[in-house]
């Protein structure tokens, strides 16, 4: 490693321990609640770190080590013709457990048997960059008429004043007075505003501080102040989702810091995605043409070398006529998890009961379940054939 950082002072090492960037011990792309950059590297022995200390972090740490979270597009680190992308929806709620717990992204998106990104993961990835343009660029805060704070320290507003908060980037901040027991950002509206994500960034060139927060808003019509959401770390970003909230008047409350807390931004917004999603179960049901399951048996044969002149062309030319259309997957993506046919090895989700099959402890997708695939069927007990010698007492009819 120390070689790495003599010739290549800028590359970033990845572990489970560090030492420049740590894994954050899953590969869903989920960060736990609580989130320090702050690490002991001496605590931390690669591929023997505690899991709990590799994802938390530890806030009396004295090395930097952010957490990074890896994560695939697709159900493995590999392209598959029967496999298809995670929906845009499920990359935005990545999006929130990873960057928004203070953590980085690596989004694996594997190039497809011809060397290039597939147009089902392109479109995917545009779907995602639209939903997160949707929602991040309006900050709604930015409507606030009045900001204030507890205290600013120094009485130096255009330094450390609360409305730099509203301002992108880490070079302005809100700092209060030093020594305090209560740190508070306010706003105010002319009219009610409508949220529900809550966004809070701290200017990490100072080190990472706040330990515990919560926002309140001030109820239209009591005006009585309620607790909307609470937090634990914040870093470089955190960003929290909860159910729909409307209000006039909101603050921002840090509960505990390891020192005086700063913050550079702060943000609400109105998600409609999310807000969409929670508590309907949306569903996505993806076909595949029989044409298109037989070629993809036919090029796995050819990879094997499966070699069977005019038979070959021949059903080639019979799979182009076919035309039906299979229902594949029906996938609950508030359940989004992966389990595969035993058969073919398509991708089925977890609540699939239809596709199994009852005479069998395995587990068959609907395709293989019904009576299309005898073709494909006898294709690969042909390439079997080819593979072995056939005995004297085999013909090919016995085989077709």
């Amino acid at each position: 490693m120390d070689l790495i950082h003599q010739l290549q002072p800028n590359a970033v090492i990845f572990s489970d321990a560090g030492p420049d960037v740590r894994w954050i011990g899953d590969e869903a792309g989920v960060a736990g609640s609580t989130c320090w950059s702050l690490f002991n590297r001496t605590n931390a022995k690669i591929g023997d770190t505690d899991p709990l200390y590799s994802q938390e972090g530890d806030g009396f740490g004295q090395d930097w080590v952010p957490a990074e979270c890896d994560v695939s597009i697709r159900p493995g680190w590999f392209w598959h013709a029967l496999e298809s992308p995670k929906p845009a929806v499920k990359l935005l709620d990545i999006y929130y457990d990873s960057v928004g717990r203070n953590c980085l992204f690596l989004l694996n998106v594997p190039p497809n048997t011809s060397g290039l990104i597939s147009e089902q993961d392109i479109k995917v990835l545009e779907e995602f960059r639209e939903m997160k343009k949707s929602i991040f660029s309006n900050n709604l805060a930015r409507k606030a008429t009045v900001v204030n704070s507890t205290s600013v320290r120094g009485d130096q507003s255009s330094q450390f004043g609360p409305e730099n908060v509203l301002e992108e980037g880490l070079e302005k901040y809100w700092a209060p007075e030093e020594k305090q027991k209560e740190w508070e950002l306010r706003f105010e509206f002319q009219e009610p505003v409508s949220f529900n994500v809550l966004e809070i960034q701290e200017p990490i060139q100072m080190g990472q501080r706040v330990a515990s927060f919560h926002l309140e808003i001030q109820s239209i019509g009591s005006k009585k102040w309620e607790s909307v959401v609470t937090g634990t770390t914040v870093g470089f970003k955190r960003l929290i989702r909860f159910p729909r909230v409307k209000s006039r008047s909101l603050k921002l409350v840090v509960d505990k810091a390891r020192t005086d807390p700063l913050i550079s931004y702060l943000g609400i917004y109105m998600d409609k995605f999310s807000d969409s999603s929670r508590g309907n179960s949306s569903k996505i049901t993806i076909t595949r043409t029989l044409k298109e399951e037989q070629e993809e048996q036919l090029h796995r044969i050819e990879r094997k070398g499966g070699n069977f002149g005019k038979s070959e062309k021949a059903l080639k030319m019979e799979a182009a006529d076919q035309t039906v259309i299979c229902e594949l997957l029906a996938v609950d993506l508030s359940d989004y998890c992966y389990r595969v046919c035993s058969r073919c090895e398509r991708v089925l989700p977890g609540d699939y009961n239809s596709g199994v099959s009852s005479s069998s402890s395995s587990s068959l997708c609907k395709f293989c379940n019904s009576k299309e695939p005898k073709l494909l069927y006898r294709i690969l007990r042909l390439f079997s054939s080819v593979a072995q010698p056939m005995s004297s007492s085999t013909s090919p009819s016995s085989i077709l």
